[in-house]
């Protein structure tokens, strides 16, 4: 809320911010932006709600911020809401925000198919990220969101391959916040 008081992550301390889902990526990037402001995470209280029931809850005072994504972000902000930081981009940069994942057994079964298919979201990525226009006319053709409320989306950038780097960077994130116990090897999921 624009009069909440919250300017900076270590403000979320004694607050309750709305996430999709306790233990994935919206919490844990807000707990690395308040510890990374001298905050302390384990002050901050963690609501799970349904992305389009987030807005509502800003206002009637039953969450104190709410971690939203697109387009729901946009949706807020045109209902006079103020977006406080990005808890995605900020505490992790050029970290993945999503991947595509099969078993061994599968990848070995279907082989040609996993190729085709990487081919084709390989191919599909590179055309959203050089023909955004393109993607923001074609989101309410395939979507229930708005033309208006698409004009006025934010969109990370796109890319085709996640490196080991930032594997082992959202690995070492997860051990320290508890969310994972053991380190996972870049070598032993990406293909």
């Amino acid at each position: 809320m624009p009069d909440s008081g919250i300017q900076k992550p270590q403000d979320l301390e004694g607050k309750t911010v709305a996430v999709t889902a306790l233990g994935a990526i919206q919490d844990l990037g807000v707990k690395i932006m308040v510890t990374e402001a001298g905050g302390d995470p384990d002050k901050v209280k963690f609501l799970a709600l349904p992305s389009n029931d987030m807005i509502a809850a800003l206002k009637s005072g039953q969450v104190d911020a709410a971690a939203l994504s697109e387009p729901f972000n946009s949706a807020a902000q045109a209902e006079g809401l103020r977006p406080l930081f990005s808890y995605v981009t900020s505490p992790t940069p050029g970290a993945p925000v999503g991947a595509y994942f099969t078993s061994d057994a599968t990848l070995a079964s279907s082989g040609e198919q996993i190729d085709a298919f990487t081919k084709a979201i390989g191919e599909a990525t590179q055309y959203v990220e050089e023909n955004p226009d393109a993607v923001k006319k074609a989101l309410p053709r395939y979507t229930k969101i708005s033309a208006d409320v698409v004009e006025n989306v934010n969109t990370f950038p796109y890319v085709n391959e996640i490196t080991p780097d930032q594997i082992d960077a959202m690995s070492k994130r997860l051990i320290e916040y508890g969310y994972m116990d053991e380190p996972v090897s870049a070598q032993d999921i990406l293909r």
